[in-house]
């Protein structure tokens, strides 16, 4: 991406120097940690358009990518069960909206069903840990 290049050259022209290591991988992992896609593995999938985007899991929830940049983010505590069927990876979400339970299901087709189950074990195994 070009845009985050020029903001890595220009954040690298304001940087000290003679800094020390610790310093630098400090700062570095500072500002890492602020970025949407911050520990995220991007796994490819489409909507039901058929637009491509990217599914990211993190101790967060799950978030769906678009070009980069964060169009969705499913929290973990609305999350309440997560499967597949298929290539569809599929998302059941429990959420209260003015003191009523809401439901709704989003689901993501995968390039395969082998990819699926992976995406889906990805989730699951994010979604026990942090939870």
């Amino acid at each position: 991406n070009l845009e985050l290049e020029k903001k890595v050259m220009e954040a690298h022209r304001k940087r000290e120097p003679g800094q020390e290591t610790v310093t630098v991988y400090d700062e570095f992992i500072h500002i890492a940690r602020g970025l949407e896609t911050y520990g995220i593995d991007p796994h490819p999938v489409k909507d039901y358009r058929g637009t491509q985007l990217y599914v990211g899991i993190n101790f967060s929830g799950i978030s769906t990518f678009s070009v980069g940049k964060r169009i969705q983010h499913f929290r973990w505590p609305e999350i309440s069960k997560i499967n597949f069927e298929g290539k569809m990876f599929i998302i059941h979400l429990t959420y209260t909206v003015d003191r009523e339970v809401k439901k709704h299901t989003v689901g993501f087709k995968c390039p395969s069903g082998m990819t699926c189950r992976y995406v889906w074990r990805c989730a699951i195994e994010q979604m026990f840990f942090f939870t």
